[in-house]
């Protein structure tokens, strides 16, 4: 590991040739490095230089100026007005994998040392520039595949999961200083009812279970979620795969249990990933290999957010119909009904509300997926999904728990605060009630990163990339 005081340096920029790269510099010494290499067009020395002005200048080699390596811009920010709370300078290069890496040598040889993976975010968070759920919310950034996820995460860089978590702890802080006054100036201060606190300690506690709770669909935002693709063989479950993802995913014949496996593909779908699921057809079968996928489409049943329930236009409502609904209904997942095959028969939606005591037409879809046609009702489908996942479970304004750390210290707290509140209906003394609240404050507070253990830290950080 590097030392703190070190001044470090690293490209921040994907490997390989592009139009431009950066190279990132920070540390006491970063404009001091910076300028052993940098030659400006004006011939100022980078300590002349503005913060945050965009200069252009020549990258030399180190100790022999004669030699240009690269036409450069960059700009500088010093301490402690800078990302990592350091002086820190940022090189725009040319994106030539070759030139970027001579440039770093260069820097390094003037005497920087190289970054460990995420040590400019770490540094930013140990100079209090960031706290540590707003620096664990970087690499979900960088990490995020979704719109949604992506949303959510900028949510937390930008503080606000920072500012509940404050909140609460400052809470806390409070009823603690409240206690302590009364204990050592009673003359002054009336004694505080313990009792009076459940009311106030307890909605506290409601307030972080809400934030604990939202982290199952907060992995969602993040993972996506799984559609199941069910029914009996041969009702053109593999092409509602093909034209929900719009290519070629699953083998399509008119042979009963073509697909024997669990097959997986995923879309985004308005900003939600969408993993989904073809399955063999349930049915009775003497098929060694048939009975094996079929264990594998009623497991994918159990684990699943969304069953796509699909039934044949083309025939009539069968016992095998009926017996996997059965089955379906025994996991109690979100159900959407699928009629396909509508082009070549009427479908009889008042039959299967009927028969399956459907209450309305909200959940049934009619299909057709005939091969080199036009597909029909795919993108009604997808809505259909994204409503009974989004729009029924997910409020795209609230803020959303992804990092199961966060979530591990605050379940901590909601055990230390039932005591409290079990202490508080048993007549817990003074003192003891104001030591358990602040070991409370300091659990809230782990949440944010304050004492929290170096090897955590390490573990964080290690999961960066190098140069961010």
């Amino acid at each position: 590991m590097n030392i703190v005081n070190s001044t470090i340096a690293a490209i921040s920029t994907a490997k390989g040739n592009a139009a431009i790269a950066i190279i990132r510099i920070s540390g006491r010494y970063a404009e001091k490095i910076a300028d052993s290499i940098i030659k400006t067009k004006s011939g100022k020395k980078l300590q002349e230089i503005e913060n945050y002005k965009i200069t252009l200048g020549k990258i030399v080699k180190y100790k022999n100026s004669q030699v240009c390596i690269d036409e450069v811009l960059f700009w500088i920010a010093r301490s402690p007005n800078s990302y990592t709370g350091e002086n820190f300078v940022e090189i725009n290069c040319h994106g030539g994998f070759f030139v970027t890496q001579l440039i770093l040598d260069e820097l390094i040889k003037a005497g920087a040392v190289l970054a460990n993976p995420g040590e400019f975010t770490r540094r930013a968070f140990m100079n209090g520039k960031l706290d540590l759920t707003q620096a664990e919310s970087v690499i979900q950034i960088i990490n995020s595949e979704s719109r949604l996820y992506l949303e959510n995460s900028v949510k937390c860089l930008n503080g606000e999961l920072s500012e509940k978590i404050n909140y609460l702890k400052n809470f806390f802080i409070s009823i603690a200083s409240r206690i302590s006054a009364s204990n050592d100036f009673p003359d002054e201060i009336e004694e505080i009812d313990i009792k009076s606190l459940y009311p106030e300690i307890d909605e506290k506690k409601k307030e972080i279970e809400k934030i604990v709770d939202s982290y199952e669909n907060g992995v969602k935002l993040e993972k996506g979620i799984k559609v199941s693709i069910i029914g009996k063989p041969n009702v053109g479950k593999s092409s509602i795969l093909n034209a929900f993802v719009g290519f070629e995913r699953s083998i399509v014949t008119d042979v009963e249990g073509t697909t024997r496996d669990v097959v997986e593909e995923e879309t985004n779908v308005d900003g939600l990933i969408i993993k989904v699921y073809d399955t063999a057809g349930i049915h009775e079968s003497l098929n060694k290999i048939e009975k094996i996928g079929i264990k594998y489409s009623i497991e994918n049943i159990k684990s699943c957010d969304v069953v796509l329930f699909v039934l044949n236009a083309n025939s009539f409502l069968t016992k095998e119909d009926i017996a996997i609904f059965e089955i379906i209904n025994l996991y109690k997942k979100h159900i959407i009904f699928i009629i396909n095959k509508i082009d070549l028969r009427e479908p009889k939606v008042d039959i299967l509300i009927k028969t399956f005591n459907l209450s309305i037409k909200e959940d049934v879809v009619l299909v057709s997926t005939p091969q080199n046609e036009k597909n029909i009702g795919i993108d009604e489908l997808k809505k259909k999904i994204y409503k009974k996942v989004i729009n029924d479970n997910i409020n795209t304004n609230e803020l959303y728990i992804t990092n199961a750390r966060q979530k591990e210290c605050l379940n901590k707290t909601l055990d230390s605060i039932e005591k409290i509140l079990f202490g508080i209906q048993n007549n817990i003394s003074h003192d003891i009630l104001c030591f358990e609240i602040e070991e409370i404050s300091k659990s809230i507070e782990n949440v944010l990163g304050t004492n929290i253990q170096e090897e955590i830290i390490e573990s964080i950080f290690s999961n960066f990339c190098v140069g961010k």
